[in-house]
């Protein structure tokens, strides 16, 4: 195989020695671009560029030489490839891993906002330049379904992550070379204020839900996901052991609902505080394991059906607007209560990252800034000078 390299070759003159020899003209003097580049690539592909001086051909040849060397060489030939079809080729190698609502999610995307930009011009002709124009343009797209005067951060931000993979895939595909979509200002996300109810708070919550109250006790104690919550069956929780086996959860794909897996893809063993405990155990404790613990009227329960109940309970209950997610939040707010390490709240959220509880949720731990400065003073052992002792030196 060839030896992959760039190397620059003198078309207006003969070579001899590897160098041009400038008392053997060639018939192309004075026609066309003079320097070309004969390009080898890493898996042996040959492939040429054209510049008209050899100022412009030697510093080509530096960024060719070290993108090769870096394993990040791409042909200009390559390049040509329409972004709607590099779109598609990406879309199916993601069906391998991801669930199948993040997909849906991303055909959206893609088919709403991205392709009608993007579908017909060539990755290589995509710039940093015109990405950032396009991400302003879509401050003033009008979202489907929705009065708005143009898309949300969030939506936004989506749009432009689906970009930056599909671009990332050309790179990886040696079809671009760098990502032209890295360092894109982007509009910041609003940020919520997220609410934690107290103990009390749940209680009255679980009280006004009627028999949804043990719904809400799961919720809220064992910070379940409300899909992994409605995926449960009798067999995915331990009585003796009070644990629920979190594996699966409901999701809605083209509206129709089916069991998939949790969002992070991985199983986790949560723990079922004794209440909880004493009402599941009354609840279930004869079912047959494949029943649905919390089923709906048809089925899988929707979010929309629990709401009907939620809703005027949280209203009665003190807090109104408020969303089963946030008993979510509610649980991670207990459990750091309780003295509950970051690891110990990811391990029970199913968070993929400490860092991502961490960033959640790390403002409700206690501030310990003032108790380490006081410990720090206790400890300092620098001779400090006061004016007495000033004087007297």
């Amino acid at each position: 195989m060839r030896t992959p390299g760039a190397k620059i070759q003198d078309l207006w003159y003969a070579t001899k020695a590897g160098k041009a020899d400038l008392s053997r003209p060639t018939a192309r003097k004075g026609r066309g671009k003079r320097y070309r580049i004969n390009i080898v690539d890493l898996q042996g592909n040959a492939s040429s560029e054209h510049y008209a001086t050899k100022k412009e051909a030697e510093d080509r040849q530096k960024e060719l030489s070290a993108n090769l060397v870096a394993g990040s060489y791409a042909s200009r030939s390559a390049g040509r490839a329409m972004f709607g079809d590099v779109a598609e080729t990406w879309y199916q190698s993601r069906a391998v891993r991801l669930k199948a609502k993040t997909l849906e999610n991303y055909r959206s995307l893609l088919d709403t906002h991205v392709l009608p930009k993007w579908r017909n011009t060539a990755v290589g002709d995509i710039d940093w330049q015109s990405i950032q124009k396009w991400i302003g343009e879509l401050h003033k797209t009008k979202p489907v379904r929705r009065k708005a005067d143009g898309l949300s951060p969030s939506r936004i931000n989506q749009t432009y992550n689906v970009l930056h993979q599909v671009l990332s895939y050309a790179v990886r595909s040696r079809m671009l070379t760098v990502n032209p979509a890295t360092d894109i200002d982007l509009p910041r996300k609003p940020t919520s204020n997220k609410r934690y109810l107290t103990h009390q708070q749940v209680a009255d919550l679980a009280t006004e839900c009627g028999e949804w109250g043990v719904f809400v006790l799961v919720l809220a104690y064992c910070g379940l996901r409300f899909g992994e919550a409605t995926a449960l069956r009798r067999q995915d929780i331990d009585l003796e052991r009070a644990r629920i086996e979190v594996h699966s959860s409901v999701e809605r794909v083209n509206g129709h609902y089916s069991i998939g897996p949790t969002k992070t893809h991985e199983r986790r063993s949560v723990p079922i505080p004794p209440p909880v405990l004493e009402l599941l155990n009354r609840r279930i404790a004869a079912w047959s394991p494949d029943r649905l613990v919390f089923p709906g009227a048809a089925g899988y329960l929707k979010n929309h059906e629990f709401r009907k109940v939620f809703n005027p309970a949280a209203t009665k209950a003190g807090v109104a607007g408020l969303a089963p997610h946030e008993l979510r939040h509610t649980c991670a707010s207990l459990a750091i209560r309780s003295r509950a390490s970051i690891k110990t709240v990811q391990r029970l959220l199913g968070h993929a990252t400490a860092t991502m509880t961490l960033d959640n949720y790390g403002h409700l731990y206690p501030d310990e800034l003032d108790e380490v400065a006081r410990e720090m003073g206790t400890q300092c052992v620098y001779p400090l000078r006061t004016d007495e002792t000033s004087k007297a030196g």
